[in-house]
């Protein structure tokens, strides 16, 4: 086993420990297994018989262990950013599916086959607490396996599960803990990060606490102490600091430790104070965010965000704990008319069957709000802008962004918009997506997630403006195109019957502005969006709007409009108001000339629509998007 702490050191802190932090848990928790986010197998089975999703859930989880149960073990290795998180999370998708279907059918090839998935990565040798993101997943699935198979396994193989879990995971937390290690800074961590390693700690504390009750004890104080820092990026209005994906991934890891502590209580008993995170602010409305922020052909992938709907099973769970059915409903209803991709289904589907109440899917007659608006302060929530014609997948959806250019996966997108109209992206953002720009790909790039003013996150093309719908002003050679610490509000909204609107201040992405605001519209019985720019410089300026498709573009011959084609759906672009010089260009998807080329930066083999504008010190500028019906 390698680890970066000596084992003087080591002894020091695991006699230190046992005595001096306790939660209270083990005094109120059940002694029978399972007791991890399920305790009655029977109860799914059951529900797996007359409920049609939990049917098409039940089949996605077979299928996957079917792929896997034959499968070679997943294969340790060290990624280009010095991690193992692309095996750890494999290791986590490929043993899960594999135990639920053991728990739901006890066909003993996956009871095999999970116990080998458990001695291969049990002998790694490095469960990777450099970024102890991949010791958290481990963790939680062992956890699960551990928990869901215990009373199969045999008191050998317990015992061996017990010891690698141990001396791989909870001895490297417990140095973090204790702020030995070098990489403990997620204990009390402000993003995502915090809600994924304490919240998977307290699963896999409740889980082997019979055989290590004070270990059980010490994680558990010291993962609710932690906690805490991570749920300001929460908003009171259920928003999230980060982009949207990562929502799902911060608050399904809360929820499972909410659960698991839940599940894990014996009968009569309550939690501990400590460790009750019931009446954490947003919490109860947070799946708004997600519902709002997808759009009808992905999610809104503003910042790092990637393209795939958010739609994780953890809305089921907050549904039922907070007694709001119109989750459910979207989580399985709505979402069935767009569809569930094959991947996605099959990491989702276990905690789907787990989570999922058919009572609330009863519920018909949801009705939810057209519109959204989202007016957080700043590191608190998102600010932003979520609009549509309609609940069906070929609605008019526009959705805007205003936030904080020092988020955590922050990009230079201040009044970035996406639109999405018959099922198909109109005009698109890159977040992640592109070949190139995938996580595991740019976050290894140099300086990606240092964010001062000439590092390199914001010489990379696809963080820039320029690269994200919205306008710039006066680009300096390579420097950022927007003030890289803006914080742009959403200061004014609006929702009537056939139309709404709202307003983004941009002032702070500019010194050269002295009042800049961008007002994204839906009008005409929302049947257009308009995006109007008003901005007052200081001096006369040059400026840049940008505008991302994928769609066969046709310009008019006066180049005041331009007709997008996608399949042979068709979207009007028309300048309404602008200087008599405006004029929509269809150009490369690559960076201006006075912009940075850093050698990672993929090519996007696209093109976008621009406006280019000089010697304006106070500009007017309005462009409808109209689908063609």
């Amino acid at each position: 086993m390698q680890s970066f702490i000596s084992e003087d050191k080591k002894k020091i802190l695991w006699d230190k420990f046992y005595a001096t932090e306790r939660s209270g848990i083990t005094a109120v928790m059940r002694k029978t297994h399972p007791r991890i986010l399920t305790r009655d197998w029977g109860e799914i089975k059951e529900r797996i018989k007359t409920d049609v999703h939990m049917q098409h859930w039940y089949d996605a989880v077979i299928a996957a262990a079917e792929k896997l149960v034959d499968a070679p073990p997943t294969k340790y290795f060290v990624n280009i950013r010095n991690n193992i998180n692309d095996c750890s999370t494999e290791f986590k998708y490929n043993v899960i599916p594999v135990a639920a279907a053991y728990c739901l059918t006890g066909d003993v090839r996956y009871k095999n086959r999970v116990w080998s998935e458990l001695e291969n990565v049990g002998n790694w040798p490095y469960w990777g607490s450099n970024a102890y993101l991949c010791t958290a997943h481990i963790l939680f699935a062992f956890a699960l396996c551990y928990d869901w198979l215990y009373n199969d396994f045999s008191a050998e193989e317990r015992a061996q599960i017990v010891a690698w879990t141990r001396d791989q995971g909870f001895n490297e937390a417990i140095l973090a803990y204790e702020g030995v290690a070098e990489f403990g800074w997620w204990t009390r961590g402000y993003n995502n990060w915090n809600n994924v390693t304490n919240g998977s700690n307290i699963v896999a504390a409740l889980a082997f606490a019979d055989e290590l009750p004070e270990v059980a004890e010490y994680i558990t104080k010291k993962a609710a102490e932690g906690l805490p820092y991570s749920f300001g990026e929460l908003s009171a209005d259920g928003s999230y600091a980060e982009p949207v994906g990562y929502w799902g991934y911060a608050i399904g890891h809360q929820v499972k430790a909410m659960h698991a502590l839940n599940t894990s209580l014996a009968d009569g008993e309550t939690l501990p104070e400590c460790l009750d995170f019931s009446e954490v602010t947003g919490l109860d409305n947070t799946c708004d965010f997600p519902i709002y922020y997808n759009g009808t052909c992905g999610a809104f992938n503003y910042g790092d965000g990637a393209l795939e709907t958010v739609l994780v099973p953890c809305m089921f769970w907050l549904a039922d704990f907070y007694n709001k059915p119109q989750y459910t409903w979207y989580a399985s209803e709505y979402m069935d008319d767009c569809g569930w991709k094959e991947d996605c289904l099959a990491k989702n589907a276990t905690e789907a069957l787990l989570w999922y109440n058919p009572e609330h899917a009863k519920v018909k007659d949801v009705k939810l709000p057209l519109d959204k608006f989202y007016t957080s302060t700043r590191k608190y929530g998102a600010n932003g802008i979520s609009m549509r014609s309609a609940w069906s997948k070929d609605a008019l959806v526009v959705l805007a962004h205003a936030g904080d250019g020092t988020a955590a996966h922050g990009n230079l997108d201040a009044g970035g918009f996406i639109l999405d109209w018959k099922g198909k992206r109109f005009i698109h953002m890159y977040g992640r997506t592109p070949a190139g720009l995938q996580a595991g790909i740019l976050y290894s790039w140099p300086n990606y997630h240092k964010r001062e003013e000439r590092d390199a996150r914001f010489m990379y093309y696809h963080v820039r403006g320029e690269a994200n719908n919205t306008i710039i002003a006066n680009p300096e050679k390579d420097m950022p195109d927007m003030y890289y610490q803006y914080y742009a509000q959403l200061v004014e909204s609006a929702s009537e019957a056939g139309s709404a609107y709202g307003v983004i201040d941009m002032t702070s992405t500019n010194h050269d502005y002295e009042n800049a605001k961008r007002t994204i519209a839906l009008t005409e019985n929302r049947s257009r969006v308009v995006v109007t720019d008003e901005i007052t410089a200081n001096k006369p300026s040059e400026f840049y709007w940008f505008a991302n498709t994928t769609a066969e573009v046709t310009l008019s011959a006066d180049k005041k409009c331009a007709v997008l084609n996608m399949d042979g759906d068709k979207m009007l672009v028309r300048i309404k108001d602008a200087p008599a010089e405006a004029m929509l260009e269809v150009v490369p998807a690559i960076p201006l000339e006075t912009s940075p080329h850093p050698p990672q930066q993929p090519v996007i083999p696209e093109n976008k629509l621009r406006i280019h504008m000089k010697n304006i010190q106070k500009l007017d500028l309005c462009v409808e998007f109209i689908p063609q019906i």
